[in-house]
């Protein structure tokens, strides 16, 4: 079943105290040891339903979609616990909870290992462009010019956190050189790769670029026309993190003139308008914000959070 076809599931016993509004595995749903929950994946697109729904309720479980206002929480009397489906909050007003006391369950690094396999996917997809080599054949073409090898690029990492860690490890195994840079790590050698002392040290001379940071003030834009310019000629963008962190305009031009191709998982606005130039660039390869999202770490994520939700309603810590 699709998720656009998931009907609704409400469970009885006292008033729905947890109100589900995004896809979250069923698999899940027992974790919530019996209190009562309303699910409906499409919810968070109906505001006011939304809003009604949320009178009553106890418990609060978005995915990415939802955005959990100052206005939605104050109309929320009743509210003791948000869960978030995810490794983010920038869907999320946290100072609006923070001021009611209100938890957030959340799960940092759970879809880390999904992420980076996506990136790795993403790399080779940039040097060996199956998708299209297979449309072009199955159209008739035998056009048979060479891809890229992998072994011995430079592949730049901004972020060396749960996600961007686990990228190296892979990348080493596929003899990929790892430059990278994170505010919290000082210049030099950590786990046999090179730090530096900023981004654009980073970023010189590199073949490949991905970027594992969160959406801050701080990385808002992140990726500039300066940082790419540090690129080699023929490189690849990838972005699996927030698209606030790419200035989408400085990556359009980037491509016209000395990138090769980027393959992008998230925008800032999702999804893009038909006639997004990013969206119609030829050498850009989109994704629907899914490389976090494979089946055993939405099961993952989902039990984690409704178990931390249903403790907060019990008394007990997440």
């Amino acid at each position: 079943m699709s998720r656009a076809h998931i009907p609704p599931i409400s469970t009885s016993g006292g008033g729905t105290l947890v109100v589900i509004t995004e896809w979250c595995p069923r698999e899940a749903f027992g974790r919530l040891q019996g209190v009562p929950f309303h699910y409906d994946p499409d919810l968070w697109r109906r505001p006011e339903d939304l809003e009604r729904a949320l009178r009553d309720a106890h418990g609060l479980v978005v995915r990415n979609q939802t955005r959990v206002t100052r206005a939605l929480v104050a109309g929320a009397g009743s509210l003791r616990v948000v869960g978030r489906l995810g490794s983010g909050l920038d869907n999320i007003e946290v100072e609006a909870l923070r001021e009611r006391d209100l938890p957030v369950v959340w799960t940092p690094g759970a879809n880390a290992e999904a992420v980076a396999e996506y990136t790795i996917a993403a790399l080779l997809l940039l040097t060996r462009p199956l998708d299209r080599w297979a449309a072009a054949t199955r159209a008739g073409s035998w056009d048979r010019r060479p891809g890229l090898d992998l072994a011995g690029k430079t592949l730049c990492i901004i972020g060396y956190g749960h996600v961007g860690r686990r990228v190296a490890q892979k990348a080493r195994a596929l003899a990929l050189q790892v430059r990278a840079y994170d505010r919290n790590a000082a210049p030099g050698l950590h786990d046999g790769h090179r730090f530096f002392e900023s981004a654009l040290q980073a970023a010189f001379g590199a073949d490949f670029l991905t970027v594992h940071v969160p959406a801050t003030p701080d990385t808002h834009h992140l990726v500039n026309a300066h940082l790419l310019s540090m690129l080699n000629p023929g490189a690849g963008f990838i972005n699996t993190s927030r698209g606030s962190v790419v200035d989408e305009t400085a990556l359009c031009q980037a491509l016209d003139q000395n990138l090769a191709g980027a393959v992008l998982d998230v925008r800032q606005v999702e999804p893009p308008a038909p006639d997004d130039p990013l969206l119609m660039h030829p050498r850009v390869r989109h994704t629907p914000h899914v490389a976090g999202l494979t089946r055993e770490s939405s099961i993952q994520i989902a039990v984690r959070v409704l178990s931390g939700v249903a403790a907060v309603l019990a008394g007990k810590r997440a």
